[in-house]
């Protein structure tokens, strides 16, 4: 088939699909109009017993065979019948006025339960049908593959780590004359050079030198520009403007590329000339602050799994994969067609996708991790990322609203509004906190509904909510985690929430702290906040235990409130834990391997296993109990098959540690790089096979049940917060002793000048 009548073969697939897509999403329309309709016939409460409970049955005895298929969407159906039925009897049956004190917080409440019930529906839209597609090989012609730019971005990241990207960016597998790998510096623009402050021009000279000299002997185009205008997307559209490739790469600076990563994305867009974006999933190899501090990070699927492992592959089968800023590549007419990165946003990458997505162009998702990344290392960073987040996608929402935006599709609208809505998640995050108190320490009626009523209603509602969690993310994430991730975001999240509201315009973009290392074990500076609702949550407790003896009419509600104020107050616990920092063992993080090697030590070979291994070195475990040479101080030859090279890697190592056991020795070594070329062998060694990345995600610890999940949760919580006291107490005891700048304090000024 020729070129041509391939493209026409493709173009004729793209018009297949929009007609099946505008034809389901009629389809789901109407069935969910059916639901609403079905949910909003009046019945007595002893009906809604039955009916419940039939319902809860179905759920109960099918969810082993909705998997896939339409009884998937009938078994979606029944949970958001449930959900639609509880919020119409919230309408119509229970809200009344009595008095502002107790509508005020009546009507929060239920704001917050109708939102949270559409951004269920919202997501059972959009995970209807998640896929997974097929690898597509680029053509074996080399003359009639796309040329292609890769741009790495930069900031203010440490050289190390920017070596270690750039070395495996130019180990890709592709041809050498059709690739080029271009870093863009935002840190030495010539503004910063030119600054009448002598530490900011001395420091972005020594940044721009070093820097150029490694790009020099990388073989990397240095790149910058005269200002930090736009940011991020000024900076890459910058390099639109000097460039000329027809595909371009966008990576972070800590996310280093597997050598297989244009082989695995390249030939999609030979397929569909109208497709503009391919995004892989962002894969980190260190814990983020909560998996870190409460030590869950090997225990349990990471938080972002969620998203990389089934949204967005649910974004995909309705075409509206999301542009997540890294690890994607980009057609370059389409960016050029729009003018280059959106600016409109600090999140130039979900507004960018939106907008190509409005005039017709289509994503696709691969859902093979292709990048290794670090996640924040501090509470502190983890929230100025999460409120970059969270923040531009308030101003897409306000700015550029997709409900109204032409050219996209119905499906494409509902997915972006589901993007977008998520991060609205503090207002009723903050409010399902403060609601029992109400009750507890003032009586107020904000639920006005008798005990029979909410037993009927509410109880299968929150059923089938954690049902729905557990049934669509069973894989990705185990009970009550989200609780405790946006627990620990919205308070902070919930002041810029606000002031995005007040003025789409006012959030500046703020670079996400990486590279952090952290000597010392400490608490946040962010914990404040956190103290209070303890010390009210747990005033409130005695006051519930107060209202449950002296009221006997009440028992029954004040036992259900209070089931909901325990929860809360565990989540609580649980965040203290993560708020009690500890502290970075280790500069480069090490990855989980299995590989088979060889230690050669005087001339004897001993076959071993690698364990784990980072760019500064590995654990290795061998049987061999006889040869006394593995000692401390010894030095070797680690020989390894190295895949991404297809070759076998020679590297020396010196002995750190030694561990003997009656199964063997565990040796930590310590790669000793004697030159750039054995340096780039190493970094391809670690992070160029992305089997790997796809091996550690199939390995993860599977679903728990939701007992199981609140029975780990208050684990977690006693067993941390008893840290994060301890260092509390000591804090306190050395009030008049600290040192004039700890680890606490630098962080505790970074985060107030961002």
């Amino acid at each position: 088939m020729s070129r041509t009548e391939t493209a026409s073969t493709d173009e004729n697939l793209t018009e297949k699909r929009k007609s099946s897509d505008k034809s389901l999403t009629l389809l789901w329309f109407i069935f969910v109009v059916s639901l609403i309709v079905a949910a909003s016939l009046v019945v007595d409460v002893s009906a809604q017993f039955w009916l419940a409970g039939c319902l809860i049955a179905f759920l109960v005895i099918t969810r082993n065979r909705s998997e896939h298929g339409m009884l998937r969407v009938v078994y979606l159906g029944v949970i958001g019948f449930l959900s639609i039925r509880y919020i119409a009897w919230r309408t119509f049956d229970t809200l009344s006025w009595a008095n502002p004190f107790d509508f005020i917080p009546m009507i929060l409440l239920y704001l917050a339960e109708l939102y949270a019930v559409v951004l269920g529906l919202l997501g059972m839209f959009v995970c209807i049908e998640p896929i997974r597609r097929p690898i597509v090989p680029i053509n074996a012609d080399p003359e009639k593959l796309p040329t292609v730019d890769i741009f790495i971005t930069t900031y203010n990241e440490p050289y190390e780590m920017l070596e270690v990207t750039l070395m495996a960016a130019k180990q890709i597998r592709y041809p050498s004359h059709l690739y080029h790998v271009y870093l863009l510096d935002d840190g030495g623009t010539q503004d910063k050079l030119d600054s009448a402050d002598s530490e900011i021009a001395i420091t972005a000279r020594i940044r721009s030198m070093s820097l150029k000299k490694l790009c020099g002997r990388l073989g990397v185009t240095y790149l910058s520009r005269i200002d930090n205008q736009d940011h991020k997307a000024g900076n890459i559209n910058a390099a639109l403007s000097r460039t000329q490739g027809d595909l371009v790469v966008i990576l972070d600076s800590d996310h280093v590329p597997a050598a297989d990563f244009l082989e695995k994305t390249v030939g999609h867009f030979e397929r569909d000339p109208k497709l503009f974006l391919v995004q892989t999933p962002h894969f980190f190899i260190n814990p983020d602050p909560v998996e870190k501090n409460l030590e869950i990070f090997t225990r349990m699927p990471s938080e972002n799994e969620v998203f990389y492992r089934l949204m967005q592959k649910g974004l995909d089968y309705w075409n509206g994969s999301l542009f997540a800023g890294s690890a994607a590549v980009l057609r370059r007419s389409c960016l050029e067609e729009i003018g280059g990165f959106a600016t409109s946003s600090v999140t130039e990458d979900a507004e960018t996708a939106l907008e190509l997505h409005s005039r017709g162009y289509n994503s696709l998702y691969i859902s093979h991790p292709l990048i290794s990344g670090l996640a924040p290392e501090s509470f502190s960073a983890f929230i100025t990322q999460r409120l970059r987040w969270g923040t531009g996608m308030v101003q897409i929402m306000l700015l550029k609203n997709p409900i109204f935006r032409p050219g996209l599709t119905i499906s494409q609208r509902l997915c972006y509004l589901s993007n977008c809505l998520y991060w609205f998640f503090p207002f009723a995050r903050v409010v399902f906190f403060i609601a029992p108190l109400m009750f507890l320490l003032f009586g107020l009626q904000i639920y006005n509904a008798s005990t029979i009523e909410v037993i009927a209603y509410t109880l299968p509602h929150y059923w089938a909510s954690l049902h729905l969690s557990s049934f669509l993310y069973k894989k990705v994430r185990w009970p009550f985690i989200s609780l405790l991730y946006e627990t620990l975001q919205a308070i902070f999240s919930l002041q810029g929430l606000i002031k995005t509201i007040a003025n789409p315009r006012a959030p500046k973009f703020v670079v996400t702290p990486k590279g952090e290392h952290l000597d010392e074990d400490f608490i946040s500076p962010l914990a404040t906040p956190f103290y209070y609702f303890f010390v009210i949550q747990i005033v409130a407790l005695a006051f519930g235990i107060y209202r449950f003896a002296a009221f006997p009419d009440e028992r029954v509600l004040v036992m259900l409130v209070g089931f909901w104020h325990v929860i809360n107050v565990l989540l609580m616990l649980a965040s203290f834990g993560v708020l009690a920092e500890l502290r970075q063992r280790r500069a480069m993080p090490r990855v989980m391997a299995g590989d088979m090697a060889t230690l050669v030590v005087h001339k004897t070979r001993i076959p071993c296993s690698i364990r784990n291994i980072s760019t500064g070195g590995a654990a290795v475990f061998t049987t061999n109990l006889v040869n006394n040479m593995l000692t401390k101080g010894t030095n070797g030859m680690l020989l390894v098959n190295n895949k991404a090279l297809n070759s076998v890697s020679k590297i020396v190592f010196e002995v750190k540690t030694v561990n003997t056991s009656r199964d063997g020795r565990q040796l930590g070594i310590e790669f000793v790089s004697t030159n750039p070329q054995q340096r780039a062998e190493i970094v391809s060694l670690v992070h160029g096979d992305s089997d790997r990345w796809v091996n550690y995600w199939e390995h993860r610890p599977g679903t728990v049940g939701k007992l199981k999940g609140m029975a780990l949760l208050v684990y977690w919580g006693v067993k941390h917060s008893r840290l994060h006291i301890s260092h509390l107490l000591k804090k306190l005891s050395l009030f008049f002793f600290r040192p004039s700048l700890s680890k606490r304090d630098k962080l505790e000024r970074k985060f107030n000048e961002i």
